[in-house]
């Protein structure tokens, strides 16, 4: 991930847990331990924070003096990490836990877990799906209620 406003880049190492901070203008490395397994990293240019997302836990990397926060548990089996610049907001998906983590990007606290109960899902087997058929071509998308949810 880059920092397009200071020129440096962020990879995240699962194998050794640290990110690796490269400065684009000299090439010189830092490496900085983070947490368990990170391997996803988000940038607010606008703060300059660097969100590692680990396999349990979000640490915040202050991008000017690459200090860490205290890590921020997530729910089970985080996904992706996404930042709103906006809100100064942090949102975490947790696919074991089917919820959003929110983090203050302000803080580096959780603030809350969303629920996220799914209502959809697509079934592209055919007539012997669940749903039925018909079949549908690759990369056509097909809604179906799911029973037994309270979606609408």
């Amino acid at each position: 991930m880059v920092n397009q406003v200071t020129n440096k880049i962020y990879v995240a190492n699962e194998s050794d847990n640290t990110v690796t901070v490269i400065d684009g203008s000299t090439l010189l490395t830092t490496n900085i331990a983070v947490g368990y397994g990170p391997f996803d990293i988000a940038i607010d240019q606008i703060t300059n924070k660097v969100y590692s997302l680990n396999s349990y836990t979000v640490t915040t990397i202050d991008g000017a003096t690459n200090f860490i926060s205290s890590p921020v548990a997530v729910g089970s089996c985080p996904k992706q990490l996404r930042i709103n610049p906006a809100t100064n907001r942090v949102y975490v998906t947790n696919n074991c836990a089917s919820s959003v983590s929110v983090i203050s990007g302000a803080s580096a606290q959780a603030l809350r877990f969303i629920p996220v109960t799914p209502c959809r899902v697509a079934d592209t087997r055919g007539a012997s799906g669940i749903f039925g058929g018909p079949s549908i071509s690759g990369g056509t998308p097909r809604n179906f209620p799911i029973p037994q949810s309270s979606c609408d």
